[in-house]
């Protein structure tokens, strides 16, 4: 079952001779539970399908489907909320909100959709990211690495159909980098979570379930793992 469907997406940037494609008449369809990993140099249009495929940004032309609702056609508020529901964002700067606790900031996206937070769920999260004893912690408090941390069980807090990974070890050294892989590759093994990864380090994806590897807004491969 594919949890993540786009057909014909497009995305340009500039006009006439200036005009980029970042995305470029792009298929792709993502299987419930998968691992997956977007690859390419800088400039290839990975964060930007990323964007696309989550949502934060519209294309210009093609469907995208999240959880087999179309989003391209919804308003402002309809695509926030489903965004909410369906979907986990990890960014490689963090965005953690400096006046919340680690406890608050991962329970952000249930305020915001206005829901009670299952704390036996949340509880489980602290755990499962290491970070139980930060929870009344500050962000400025924090390392890089717990800061990620924070951020991957914030994605998972809604219990998400897929979760989004911009770079995420883009702004931690190697070591803390590989920690926060082995994390996502928890949540994917252990939680059964779907998920959709950027990244330019092809030594910290070995994991994936497949990679998809994209030059000049074109998915030029696309492997399987065997």
């Amino acid at each position: 079952m594919a949890i993540l469907e786009i057909k014909d997406v497009v995305k340009t940037y500039g006009r006439n001779r200036g005009k980029i494609w970042a995305v470029n008449h792009i298929d792709l369809r993502v299987k419930k539970g998968s691992f997956t990993t977007i690859i390419g140099r800088s400039g290839s249009g990975k964060s930007t399908l990323l964007e696309i495929c989550s949502g934060l940004m519209a294309p210009e032309q093609g469907s995208v489907k999240i959880d087999g609702v179309e989003i391209t056609n919804l308003n402002h508020r309809k695509c926030s909320e489903l965004r909410r529901q369906k979907t986990g964002f990890v960014f490689q700067d963090f965005r953690l909100i400096d006046e919340f606790t680690v406890l608050e900031n991962i329970c952000v996206p249930l305020y915001l959709d206005r829901r009670e937070p299952d704390m036996q769920y949340i509880e489980m999260l602290l755990q499962a990211m290491s970070i139980r004893n930060l929870a009344n912690a500050m962000p400025d408090e924090l390392s890089g690495g717990e800061q990620q941390r924070v951020a991957i069980a914030r994605a998972l807090a809604a219990r998400p159909a897929i979760v989004f990974a911009d770079e995420p070890t883009g702004n931690l050294d190697l070591k803390t980098g590989e920690e926060i892989m082995n994390l996502l590759d928890y949540c994917n093994y252990q939680l059964g979570q779907t998920i959709l990864l950027v990244s330019h380090d092809l030594e910290l994806i070995q994991d994936s379930h497949r990679i998809i590897h994209m030059e000049d807004g074109k998915i030029i491969e696309d492997m399987e793992a065997e």
